[in-house]
């Protein structure tokens, strides 16, 4: 990474020194110690090149909206999780530091605010036959037939309503595998050893919430109307199922399929020739790498060939592997079918769409959006 002193950065910014250290307060410019002289801090490129592509665009009140819908500013306040200076945080706790020794289960109710879920035996409805994927939307779709609305409802109702889908949902993904808590389930559904269901709950951990991400502002919207939460998670589950989503990984996995076939410098040269994106590597959130990925590719310890390709493909790509990367890596080390990234994904996620849903139907306000009209002028008076 390239790191200016403060005389530079000013100048290109165009700014005083207390407006920068403003911006290094503020989280938007990371800042470090020299390494020539400690006492002089040097500021990152980047950040600075972020902000001055901010500038040019403008601050008109249109551009400031198409921004902040494609990874710009904050649209709306939260409590629940923050991404800051390349961490993840879960309400105040450092996400990385939970998934060391916390169950799903643990950081569902921290992510909801309260000391515990009820204990609830898992519903029945589900039909527990097929896929995961398919599982899964067929038990939401059942559970929101009957789900009663958000709007009007105390918060114990709805952590109760919450516990019934979390205990229901897992138990739908994984087939109505017997186990504990998610983790054990989807172990057990896959055949796994004790030791391979730890890397699950770290996974299910670190997947469990990644602020305003396109599902969850599908939940969050849906929560807006006073719709039940079984329809809240439902809207964030289909909006999962994208390709550049919750299906991201499976680019991923064919990829590392490829480098396995064809040798990793091959695999490689194949997408930079046809000048394709390479989905897993980069993260516009995280300029320094996802910390989700590196916390666990340090507990897979990925087989020799696996690890050759990530850094052959990250010295190529200049970005280093994200989430769905190791994902996909998973898969492959523990030998899983090709649905496991997204059952992990959706089995995680399903703790921040229900937060994000309570946090939202709270507020008792309609997310509704304007649109800005671009198609041809209409005719008649």
């Amino acid at each position: 990474m390239k790191w200016l002193d403060a005389q530079s950065a000013c100048a290109l910014l165009g700014i005083k020194p207390a407006s920068l250290y403003a911006y290094v307060s503020r989280g938007k410019v990371r800042a470090r110690s020299g390494d020539a002289d400690p006492r002089a801090s040097q500021y990152s490129a980047s950040d600075i090149e972020h902000l001055l592509a901010r500038n040019r665009a403008g601050r008109k009140r249109d551009s400031i909206a198409r921004g902040a819908i494609g990874w710009g500013e904050p649209i709306l306040e939260s409590a629940i999780t923050c991404v800051h200076s390349g961490r993840l945080i879960f309400r105040g706790w450092d996400a990385i530091g939970l998934s060391q020794n916390a169950t799903w289960e643990e950081v569902a109710a921290l992510l909801c605010n309260i000391p515990r879920f009820p204990d609830i035996v898992p519903s029945c409805v589900a039909v527990l036959e097929g896929d995961p994927k398919s599982a899964g939307l067929n038990y939401l779709a059942r559970m929101t037939a009957t789900g009663l609305p958000t709007a009007k409802r105390s918060h114990t109702d709805l952590i109760q309503d919450a516990a019934v889908l979390m205990n229901g949902f897992s138990h739908a993904m994984a087939l109505g595998s017997a186990g504990r808590g998610a983790h054990e389930k989807l172990a057990t559904l896959w055949g796994l050893n004790t030791q391979q269901g730890q890397i699950l709950r770290r996974a299910l951990v670190l997947l469990a919430d990644h602020e305003l991400n396109p599902s969850t502002f599908a939940a969050r919207i849906a929560a807006s109307t006073g719709a039940s939460l079984a329809a809240c998670s439902l809207a964030g589950l289909t909006t999962l199922t994208g390709p550049y989503h919750g299906e991201a990984a499976l680019m991923a996995l064919d990829f590392l399929i490829d480098a396995h076939k064809v040798g990793p410098q091959s695999a490689v040269n194949v997408r930079l020739e046809s000048s394709q994106n390479l989905a897993g590597f980069g993260h516009k959130l995280y300029h320094d790498g996802d910390p989700r990925a590196k916390a666990l590719l340090d507990a897979l310890q990925p087989f020799p060939l696996l690890k050759e390709t990530i850094s052959y493909a990250e010295a190529s790509f200049g970005a280093q592997a994200n989430i769905d990367m190791v994902l996909a890596i998973l898969t492959l080390q523990l030998n899983l079918p090709r649905s496991a990234p997204f059952t992990l994904f959706a089995v995680a996620r399903m703790a921040g769409w229900l937060a994000h849903a309570i946090e939202q139907s709270g507020t008792h306000s309609l997310i509704r959006p304007r649109a800005r009209y671009v198609g041809v002028r209409w005719k008649g008076a």
